[in-house]
């Protein structure tokens, strides 16, 4: 018997190779040819950036960091720093930026100092947060952090860690808090921030 091939025949795959779904086969057995330079190896040359996006670019250069040991100081995602650097993204949030222009203001050897520092056991960076921030309970920490007090246990204990570019930006809240507090303007139950 001869089956014919109409369009209301079933799309059912009838063998082990036609089970690829149909955009699949096209883009798979399409010839290359057919495809321009710029769509086999899209350029970044042709990226119209913002002035903060080319400004994230350029200190990057400047640093002479990847990309990826520039998100983990910046404290972003990798993911999240391509969208400033493909010009994704509006504009670039305004704490990325301060951590832009305070990475630009540091020495060589200050940045080195940072990387080394962001590389120490959990239990040493928390260490150092309750010292600068002069409190002693993981609980005090969680609830400055605004995080469960257990996780700061588990990283006391060494037992948890979190990524790389979350602890650059736990460091810079621990920092700022620990500037906050030391102003001689806070008082009372409460303290209010001038922006």
């Amino acid at each position: 018997m001869v089956h014919k091939h109409t369009p209301t025949a079933s799309l059912r795959p009838t063998s082990q190779s036609q089970r690829r779904p149909i955009a699949l086969v096209r883009l798979v057995d399409a010839p290359i040819d057919h495809l321009s330079a710029a769509e086999m190896h899209p350029s970044t040359e042709a990226l119209t950036l913002s002035e903060e996006q080319q400004e994230v670019v350029d200190t990057r250069e400047s640093l002479g960091l990847s990309w990826r040991d520039y998100a983990v100081l910046l404290g972003v995602a990798p993911a999240r720093l391509n969208t400033y650097r493909y010009g994704r993204s509006v504009g670039v949030p305004p704490e990325v930026m301060a951590a832009v222009r305070a990475l630009r203001s540091m020495s060589t050897s200050e940045l080195e100092v940072l990387r080394v520092r962001l590389s120490l056991p959990m239990s040493e960076i928390v260490a150092e947060w309750l010292a600068v921030l002069q409190i002693q309970s993981s609980e005090d920490l969680a609830a400055l952090l605004g995080i469960p007090a257990v996780v700061v246990k588990r990283w006391r204990a060494d037992e948890a860690r979190p990524e790389t570019p979350e602890i650059a930006r736990l460091a810079r809240t621990v920092s700022a808090i620990a500037r906050l507090s030391s102003k001689d303007d806070l008082a009372g139950d409460g303290f209010t921030l001038e922006i």
